[in-house]
C-alpha cells in the first residue's frame, strides 16, 4: 500500500504500470481496471518506471540505488543494474530498446546496456539530483533536468555535453519531453510554467503559463503538433 509516485502506459496503451513508495511496481489492465500483477524486489521506494519499446520489459528506478528490469508477461526479475551512489529517481529506454538511461541523486546520469546490464558510461555536469530524463526520437541525444535548475542536452555516443539551458525558472524542474523531430525541448517547473526551447540554438521559443500548480509530466503528440 501507499500512494503512486509514477505511472506510464505500455506502448500499445493496454496496460498501465505504476511505481510506489511501497517498493512495488504494479500493472493494471486499462480496459477493465483490474490489477494484473505486482513486481516485488526493490528495497525502497520506486519513483520511475518505463516500458521497453516492444512492451515486453519494464524498468523501475528506486531509492534502493538500483534499476530493475522485469519481464512483463511472467513478472520475473531479469536483472538488477547497480552502480549509482544514491537514490535513482529517473529511468528511460532508448528508442531501439537496447539501452537504458538513469538519473540519480548522486548528480549523474548512467547509460546501461540492456542485454548485459553493463554500465556503458556516466554523464557528469549537474550540480543537483536528476529529476527527469528523456531520449530524442532517434536515440542519439539525451536530455536531463536537475534540481540545479538546469536542463542539459547530451550526445549519447560520446557522453559529451551539447547544450545547457536554465536558471530561468525559480523552482526545480518537473516534467520534460523532446519533440519527435528532436528540435524542441519542453520542460516544466513546479511553479506551473512550461518552457519550449530550441534544442540546437539554446533559445527559449515561448512560455506557457496556464497552470496554477506543479506540472510533473509532459508528452508530445506523435506528429509534434500538440503538447500534453
Amino acid at each position: 500500500t501507499g500512494y503512486v509516485s509514477t505511472v506510464v502506459f505500455s506502448p500499445d496503451g493496454k496496460i498501465l504500470a505504476g511505481g510506489s513508495p511501497d517498493q512495488t511496481v504494479k500493472l493494471w489492465d486499462v480496459s477493465s481496471g483490474q490489477l494484473i500483477r505486482s513486481f516485488k524486489g526493490h528495497g525502497d521506494s520506486v519513483y520511475s518506471v518505463a516500458f521497453s519499446p516492444n512492451g515486453k520489459t519494464i524498468a523501475s528506478a528506486s531509492h534502493d540505488r538500483t534499476i530493475r528490469l522485469w519481464d512483463v508477461n511472467t513478472g520475473q526479475l531479469i536483472r538488477a543494474l547497480e552502480g549509482h551512489g544514491s537514490f535513482v529517481h529517473a529511468v528511460a529506454f532508448s528508442p531501439d530498446g537496447n539501452q537504458i538511461a538513469s538519473g540519480s541523486y548522486d548528480e549523474t546520469l548512467g547509460l546501461w546496456d540492456v542485454s548485459s546490464g553493463r554500465r556503458i558510461r556516466s554523464f557528469n555536469g549537474h550540480s543537483g539530483w536528476i529529476e527527469s530524463i528523456a531520449f530524442s526520437s532517434d536515440g542519439k541525444q539525451l536530455v536531463s533536468a536537475s534540481a540545479d535548475k538546469t536542463v542539459k542536452l547530451w550526445e549519447v555516443s560520446a557522453g559529451s555535453l551539447i547544450n545547457s539551458f536554465g536558471n530561468h525558472i525559480s523552482s526545480t524542474y518537473g516534467g520534460m519531453a523532446v519533440s519527435p523531430d528532436g528540435k524542441t525541448i519542453a520542460f516544466a517547473g513546479y511553479n506551473g510554467a512550461i518552457e519550449l526551447w530550441d534544442a540546437s540554438a539554446g533559445i527559449r521559443i515561448r512560455s506557457l503559463k496556464d497552470h496554477d500548480g506543479p506540472v510533473q509530466s509532459l508528452a508530445f503528440s506523435r506528429d509534434g503538433k500538440f503538447l500534453f
